[in-house]
């Protein structure tokens, strides 16, 4: 019983630390956050991101993050 216990315990540890994150944009000097294609500037936009939209993180790259919108749509910022 103790070890099925710690099992499940193991897993719902693991559970919760792959759950996504997600972030709410804020504080951008010029009151907007580009989305890009890639993880850089050279890279196209996709559309803008406005304080308070609601972003879920799926990986990063240096300081960029690669996110997805509610829409679906993914990008990196």
């Amino acid at each position: 019983m103790i070890k099925r216990l710690a099992l499940i315990m193991g897993f719902l540890m693991v559970a919760t630390t792959a759950l996504a994150q997600t972030y709410t944009a804020q504080g951008m000097s010029d009151g907007y956050l580009n989305l890009r294609a890639g993880p850089g500037t050279s890279h196209g936009i996709i559309t803008r991101l406005y304080p308070g939209n609601e972003v879920e993180r799926l990986g990063k790259r240096g300081n960029w993050l690669k996110v997805r919108l509610s829409n679906g749509e993914i990008g990196w910022a």
